[in-house]
């Protein structure tokens, strides 16, 4: 790894499979499918554990196919379906209190890495409300881009622009 920065492993089609850190610890694996399609990706915790993510794995009445989140293979919340190999939007969750400490912004790390590799952007967040513990989560994992020049000082009444993948700040749309 050069100049300490992440290593990004491919497949021959050239879709993501694994991210390593700087040192060199594996920090995300994604398995695609024959479709083209994410079968399944887990994102490493702070804590040294792992999320798991099974796309299109469940269905919920809001929002129709859900990926479902799990943990040692029980499942913990479900979001919106991410289009995994063309994102376009930040997906609602369900239940946002069920994650572990780092999981949030370690899926989040994942679709603004993968929106950034497929050069997608910006995504807007497609949920009903976004809560203060999103807003923090978004802001350590996209960048902002549009018409509001500080993301803490919004109210959030109206906003324009949205997020892109990225390592600066980000207020959902």
């Amino acid at each position: 790894m050069s100049g300490g920065r992440a290593l990004v492993e491919r497949d021959r089609r050239g879709r993501r499979l694994r991210e390593r850190d700087r040192h060199g610890a594996v920090v995300a694996t994604l398995a695609w499918g024959d479709d083209d399609r994410l079968a399944e990706a887990a994102v490493r915790l702070p804590d040294g554990s792992w999320l798991g993510v099974s796309a299109r794995a469940a269905q919920d009445l809001a929002w129709g196919a859900s990926d479902v989140v799990h943990r040692d293979g029980a499942p913990l919340t479900a979001f919106a379906a991410v289009d995994w190999a063309a994102i376009d939007a930040i997906p609602p969750l369900a239940e946002p209190a069920r994650l572990p400490p780092g999981g949030g912004t370690a899926i989040l790390n994942l679709i603004a890495a993968l929106a950034a590799d497929q050069q997608r952007g910006p995504l807007a967040y497609r949920g009903p409300y976004p809560t203060e513990q999103l807003f923090l989560a978004l802001m350590q994992s996209f960048k902002y881009e549009g018409a509001l020049v500080e993301p803490y000082g919004s109210s959030g009444a109206t906003r324009t622009g949205g997020a892109v993948g990225g390592d600066a700040s980000s207020p959902p749309t």
